[in-house]
């Protein structure tokens, strides 16, 4: 299509007759509804939810004190993780969303500015809590409340995921 045909099309469009006022408020819910404004933020904010979800859970106690859901020594968690294979979906996350909060939290560990909530031991293969630093559930929920997934953070990791998975193709 030649420039000069665009640039009419888009006069045409620009010069149309007003649409009437329900015809306007249609055409204004149709293409919010086809913005992806905001969708992002709205998975920061469910994976947001699913941490503090899992930090609830796992400082929950027995009867005789000791913790339910984590091992009291080494910290271990004991349960399905949300951004696990066996977790992502009882905690109500979606598959890539698991895996992108999973690169997330590696990468937080490699970064080590701030003491980390979680802990992977590759040689154990399995994640922990570290007890040291957080050794409450409000402690727990301070470090999710100051350093909570942000949009910045997530739609980084994002990128990186669709451009991993484009460059499989």
């Amino acid at each position: 299509m030649e420039l000069t045909t665009i640039i009419d099309r888009k006069n045409e469009i620009r010069t149309l007759p007003e649409p009437a006022p329900v015809v306007r408020e249609r055409m204004q819910t149709i293409a919010a509804s086809l913005s992806l404004a905001g969708t992002m933020a709205a998975h920061c904010e469910v994976v947001n939810e699913a941490l503090a979800a899992l930090v609830t859970v796992l400082y929950q106690r027995d009867d005789d004190k000791c913790p339910a859901n984590i091992d009291r020594v080494t910290g271990r968690i004991l349960i399905p993780v949300p951004w696990g294979s066996a977790g992502w979906k009882r905690w109500g996350l979606r598959k890539w969303e698991a895996e992108i909060v999973r690169r997330l939290l590696m990468g937080r560990l490699r970064n080590r500015q701030i003491v980390p909530l979680f802990d992977y031991s590759s040689e154990m293969r399995y994640w922990s809590v570290n007890l040291a630093t957080y050794n409450s559930q409000r402690m727990a929920m301070a470090y999710l409340q100051a350093h909570a997934v942000t949009l910045a953070e997530w739609r980084g990791y994002v990128d990186a995921y669709r451009e991993a998975a484009r460059n499989l193709k």
